[in-house]
């Protein structure tokens, strides 16, 4: 009996499943090789790359972090400023009462019972300013009571604008008591209106301190713009750190990297 086999086949295909185990090997091997490459590359790029950096990358966020704070204080500033001015407000329509009743008091229609009942009025009016002046406060502030006026070495206000060393500005609120506006003498005596000379009189004081409320609001209102413009400024400079800071850190994309590198 002849048995008859196919001895070329056989090898053959030994040959094939040992070039195919060979194939599959290389790929295993170059998927391994292509991992670690893009590993120590997405490893190299989230790193520092030197001092230099660390150095810039802090340096841009203390500035962002002190520009935040400048513009809060400038805030705080406005909102102090507000304040002042709503009690400056209060006492120019008191002052623009007061001159009412002066003129009133001027006429020679009037009776000195007439006049006794302005000047009641007129009391009352000026205990009012002398109540704004020592109630007006920010954070225990006082306002208007001489501590903010120029030459004042008791207190002071200074608005730390900016983010570095001096870059500050001084606020300055003038004395507003009934005595700084003449409407109290020192020795406690009231502005009177008690007889027409007195009430004619008294216009021109009346005059002289609604001219000394006009321009410590306008003073208000000069600061008030100032600040304004200087938050814009703050703003729009925080908003530039802050994208220049995401494109220049941004962290590498991992899963881009893996599949830029399978492509390869």
């Amino acid at each position: 009996m002849i048995i008859q086999t196919n001895i070329d086949r056989i090898n053959q295909n030994k040959i094939n499943l040992a070039a195919n185990h060979t194939e599959n090997k290389s790929r295993v091997n170059g998927n391994v090789v292509n991992t670690n490459s893009t590993n120590k590359i997405v490893t190299d790029a989230t790193k520092p790359t030197d001092k230099s950096e660390i150095s810039v990358r802090g340096k841009m966020t203390t500035r962002l972090m002190s520009l935040r704070q400048a513009r809060q204080n400038v805030t705080y500033g406005m909102n102090l400023l507000e304040t002042a001015d709503l009690a400056l407000k209060s006492m120019q329509r008191i002052l623009q009462k007061i001159r009412v009743l002066a003129v009133k008091s001027s006429n020679g229609t009037y009776t000195e019972t007439d006049r006794q009942g302005f000047q009641v009025q007129v009391s009352q009016l000026i205990d009012e300013i002398d109540r704004i002046s020592s109630q007006s406060e920010f954070n225990s502030m006082k306002l208007l009571q001489g501590d903010l006026a120029r030459g004042s070495r008791l207190a002071s206000m200074w608005i730390q604008m900016g983010p570095n060393m001096h870059e500050r500005e001084r606020v300055f609120l003038s004395t507003m008591t009934a005595g700084a506006l003449r409407m109290r003498s020192y020795n406690g005596g009231i502005l009177t209106i008690s007889t027409a000379g007195l009430a004619n009189d008294a216009i021109g004081v009346i005059d002289d301190a609604l001219e000394r409320v006009y321009q410590t609001r306008g003073d208000v209102k000069g600061y008030t713009i100032r600040f304004e413009e200087a938050i814009e400024k703050t703003d729009d400079e925080i908003e530039l750190l802050e994208k220049s800071l995401e494109a220049e850190f941004e962290e590498p994309d991992i899963e881009k990297e893996l599949k830029k590198n399978k492509q390869r």
